[in-house]
């Protein structure tokens, strides 16, 4: 069976092109004969120019000379839906069998504001596809309701276990470590992490914060240096990739992701498989991806909750045990990516054999 995904690849920030990274090397491209066509790259806009010709030309490339037996389509938020769009137009042509596997966090949202004329355009685009791989299920049925889709399914991201490690015990004189990863900015809630951050430096708890990621790094380094309690205790990684953010997830304590708006974020799933306790938000598919065993959730921008749930962590030690060692054996047992990788074989074969 032939399948030709398009998506981000990688070199390319963010968690779809992880997803997809995480396909190249498995049981999947065993099994299946996988071409991968790249849509989009970060970099100038000549470079994303240049990717996502190359990327309209593989896709003519392919339905005129070697069609696939199915697409695999990967999207989030816009405009990456109007990018995927503008390159399969040639194999959506042929009726070639489709998948669209959405990513986003805020597509809902974003659809709610646009014109007409584009809202049309999209409900058209969705209903071409004849599966729609959702994160969650609280997204399968928002999107199901919204566009009245033919076929959808929940699959939720997953993640490689790695061998994970005991959590170290924290002494009565050891900082607490924080991580978070992701794009700096207001969705995923990082200034609101350091707002609560000053509030448990105020109570006298100590705590330090590694953050990785991209996007608005000016701001938050000039919110660094307008604080000196944060100066001290906030390091900015850039970001990490390879063993560089695996020593990043062995060195912490916790995993922080106070986001305003999330699809099923696979920082949360990597923290997770180390062993780590979350503190997040009840937002997107993140209540489907942990339990009050292995998180503690607060809702969006309350920053006094942010602050109680991080002291938690660090004046309850036994409690931060339990936590992580029930997040280890959550993603063991429900994320692992060999079983997610068995269910979306198993939607592959149904809808060849259609």
């Amino acid at each position: 069976m032939r399948i030709a995904h398009f998506s981000p690849l990688d070199g390319t920030r963010g968690g779809i092109s992880t997803v997809v990274s995480n396909y190249r090397g498995s049981e999947l491209a065993r099994e299946f004969e996988m071409t991968f066509v790249q849509t989009h790259a970060d970099g100038s806009r000549a470079k994303k120019l240049a990717v996502a010709g190359r990327a309209l030309l593989q896709a003519v490339g392919l339905a005129v000379r070697r069609p696939p037996d199915m697409i695999h389509v990967h999207v989030g938020d816009f405009p990456s839906l109007y990018r995927k769009a503008a390159v399969i137009v040639p194999l959506l042509m042929r009726r070639t069998k489709s998948i669209l596997h959405f990513h986003g966090a805020n597509f809902l949202a974003e659809y709610a504001e646009l014109p007409p004329g584009r809202r049309r355009f999209v409900q058209w685009f969705l209903r071409q596809f004849d599966v729609v791989l959702c994160l969650s299920e609280s997204w399968r049925r928002d999107l199901s309701t919204e566009f009245g889709l033919s076929e959808a399914v929940v699959l939720p991201n997953a993640v490689s276990i790695p061998g994970l490690r005991a959590q170290g015990r924290i002494s009565p004189d050891m900082p607490l470590e924080l991580l978070f990863m992701g794009l700096i900015g207001e969705r995923k809630g990082v200034f609101d992490l350091l707002d609560a951050m000053e509030t448990a430096c105020r109570r006298g708890v100590e705590i330090r914060l590694a953050i990785g990621g991209n996007g608005d790094v000016e701001r938050l380094k000039a919110r660094l240096a307008a604080s000196p309690a944060l100066a001290a205790r906030v390091r900015y990684l850039g970001w990490i990739e390879g063993e560089e953010r695996e020593r990043a997830f062995l060195s912490a304590h916790a995993y922080v992701l106070p986001s305003r708006a999330e699809g099923m974020p696979m920082s949360v799933l990597e923290a997770m498989s180390y062993g780590l306790p979350i503190v997040s938000c009840p937002v997107g598919g993140i209540p489907e991806l942990v339990d009050d065993r292995s998180a503690i959730l607060v809702q969006p921008g309350d920053k006094e909750r942010l602050a109680d749930a991080i002291c938690q962590l660090a004046t309850d030690e036994t409690s931060r045990q339990a936590r992580a060692q029930a997040a280890a054996d959550r993603v063991r047992t429900h994320f692992d990516l060999h079983g997610h990788n068995a269910r979306l074989a198993s939607v592959y074969r149904a809808l060849h054999s259609r």
